[in-house]
């Protein structure tokens, strides 16, 4: 899927199938704006929620993996890579510490 100039294709294959559903349901009522913007809105939020359950389900095994990347890292850097950790955040920089 090639997805539309200047929209990144994930954002096409979400919000194609969506306008899509919202045109089809307006054909059914008089204000055909309100029932279609109320299912996108749903789908959108309901999208929302899994995303959120992904982001729940894999940040322990990130952090796992960034700490097998941390000790890999101290074999081979040593003292130098302390020096960095100290500075740096695991995943959000540290600023003005």
């Amino acid at each position: 899927m090639s997805g539309q100039p200047g929209i990144p294709c994930w954002l096409s294959a979400v919000l194609c199938p969506a306008f899509g559903l919202f045109l089809f349901l307006a054909q059914f009522t008089a204000n055909g704006i309100m029932p279609g913007l109320g299912v996108l809105l749903i789908l959108a939020g309901v999208w929302l929620w899994l995303w959120f359950g992904v982001l729940l389900a894999f940040t322990p095994l990130q952090h796992l993996e960034c700490r097998g990347e941390e000790r890999q890292l101290l074999k081979i850097q040593g003292q130098e890579y302390v020096a960095y950790q100290q500075r740096a955040g695991i995943f959000l920089p540290q600023v003005g510490m």
